[in-house]
């Protein structure tokens, strides 16, 4: 072919659709300037102590929480909604229908999330059992057109049989692997079935799992939200004007067809365990198992007098001694550990061991002798050696909002909670430095010391099958609860709810938060 014809044939031919170069990506920030410049007169930083959200919209159905940085001073962003609703945590089938479409929509958002990441942009959807939750972070220029995306897609996303038997297949084994975990992540499953509501067995919801439909995803992508209250926290380089724009964009597209009371916002509720000891006992399904677990939960409580705080420094003082002496020096298993959890403001000590050496019984009293002779230990302490653990801890404490992220994340930890306690780990500093050995003495001999005055120790032991004995105990636990968390809501606007006309708890002058 002459070279005439042969260039003329290359200019007019049309390149495969496949080769075509990428569309531009929607969300490449545009904008970096700085709502606080240096300088600016009306963007002086408070003490750290002081950094804390406003409320920008409180009325029935919507708390809208907002703080402009003014400290890091860079073009970025976190936003985070939750719509709170009893809807997703009614019944195991709710649960499972609630988990599939979480699934099943970020499989259709994964091509423009991944769009959004390359652009510096992160965004996320979630299905818990309190509500819906979206969050989003970031450059703050591309943030609205974000958010508005995700939120349409809750609504409007195609849910295709391919994927939800797809994503229905993956939930599915992952349930029937659960047997085969750990015995020591089975004897934490166990405690928080037995204390925690509500919360579902793996066979209840494996049952669900089997009966779902898509119908059902759809049905459930069709009604979402009857009712919620929202809350919401947008924190970083934006000024009220724009997060009051990303908020009304976010509910247009995500909107409740009823406001939610707050006496009706689902939170878990954590039974009470009777003083003295309560044993529940299990078989590890997997034959092959070798290991048998054991733990031991001793419940402290709600926040009262100095409890938390004794906890607090009590489990960071107990935690190398207990290795040392059950895992190097006893050599009962790999796994030895202690820590403190908390559910719906009860925290607990947990002490845990998976050995193959000796079977849980055995293992228990070996921790009660190591609890009967640690009092001792710290009876001995030198005062100079625990004021230097207090003072590290101390400084611990108040060594957060390093970057804006962790900051806007401990903010979102007490809005979730609806405790709005910003202040706490400045407080938790200066009371954790007047802590004493006789206080922590006396807390010891009353909540953790085996057979304490105020002991209420669950003990779950879970046998390997070759290890297990020919009866098992499992001890009732009575539906008593502890009194939810006082809702602080109030406090932090400074007067009730009166459009909803719920009223709003105090709280008592002997309660303190850490």
């Amino acid at each position: 072919m002459p070279l005439g014809r042969e260039m003329k044939a290359w200019a007019s031919s049309q390149a495969p659709a496949e080769l075509k170069p990428p569309l531009p990506n929607p969300f490449l920030p545009t904008d970096f300037s700085i709502r606080c410049a240096t300088g600016a007169g009306a963007c002086v930083t408070p003490p750290a102590s002081e950094v804390a959200p406003t409320v920008l919209t409180n009325r029935p159905g919507m708390a809208v929480h907002f703080l402009r940085d003014t400290k890091f001073r860079r073009p970025k962003a976190y936003c985070f909604f939750l719509f709170r609703s009893p809807l997703l945590s009614s019944s195991p089938m709710a649960s499972i229908t609630s988990t599939l479409f979480q699934s099943i929509l970020s499989d259709a958002l994964q091509d423009s999330t991944y769009q959004a990441g390359l652009a510096g942009l992160g965004a996320g959807f979630g299905a818990e059992f309190n509500g819906v939750a979206l969050s989003a972070s970031g450059y703050n220029s591309r943030l609205p057109e974000l958010l508005g995306y995700v939120a349409t897609q809750v609504k409007s996303a195609e849910l295709t049989p391919l994927v939800f038997e797809r994503t229905r297949e993956g939930v599915r084994q992952s349930l029937a692997n659960f047997n085969r975990k750990q015995p020591i992540s089975l004897a934490s499953y166990h405690r928080s079935l037995s204390l925690d509501s509500p919360k579902y067995r793996v066979e209840d919801l494996a049952a669900a799992v089997e009966v779902v439909t898509l119908e059902d995803i759809r049905t459930f992508q069709r009604s979402l939200l009857p009712e919620a209250f929202l809350e919401a926290l947008l924190v970083g380089n934006l000024d009220e004007t724009e997060a009051r724009a990303i908020t009304d964009a976010t509910v247009a597209a995500l909107p409740a067809a009823a406001a939610l009371p707050t006496d009706r916002i689902p939170r878990r509720k954590v039974r009470v365990l009777r003083t003295g000891r309560t044993l529940q006992q299990y078989v590890a399904p997997n034959p092959d198992e070798r290991n048998s677990a054991t733990e031991v939960c001793l419940q402290v409580g709600r926040d009262e007098a100095d409890d938390w705080l004794h906890l607090a420094v009590l489990s960071q003082l107990i935690e190398q001694p207990l290795y040392s002496e059950l895992r190097t020096k006893q050599q009962l298993g790999y796994i030895v550990g202690s820590s403190i959890t908390e559910s719906e403001g009860v925290r607990s000590l947990i002490f845990s061991v998976q050995s193959s050496a000796l079977p849980p019984p055995q293992v228990e009293e070996r921790i009660n002798t190591f609890l009967a002779s640690y009092r001792s230990t710290l009876a001995a302490m030198p005062k100079a050696e625990l004021k230097s653990i207090l003072e590290a801890l101390a400084s611990q404490a108040t060594d957060v909002d390093q970057r804006l992220g962790s900051q806007a994340g401990r903010f979102w930890s007490e809005i979730v909670s609806r405790r709005y306690d910003y202040a706490r780990p400045w407080r938790t500093s200066k009371r954790l430095r007047a802590v004493t050995r006789e206080g922590l003495l006396a807390f010891f001999d009353r909540k953790v010391a085996p057979g304490a005055a105020e002991e209420r120790r669950l003990a779950t032991h879970v046998f390997a099958q070759a290890a297990a004995p020919p009866s098992l105990v499992v001890d009732p636990i009575e539906d008593v609860f502890y009194p939810l968390p006082l809702d602080r809501f109030a406090e932090r606007v400074g007067s009730p709810l009166e459009p909803e006309g719920i009223p709003v708890p105090r709280l008592s002058t002997r309660t303190v938060m850490l």
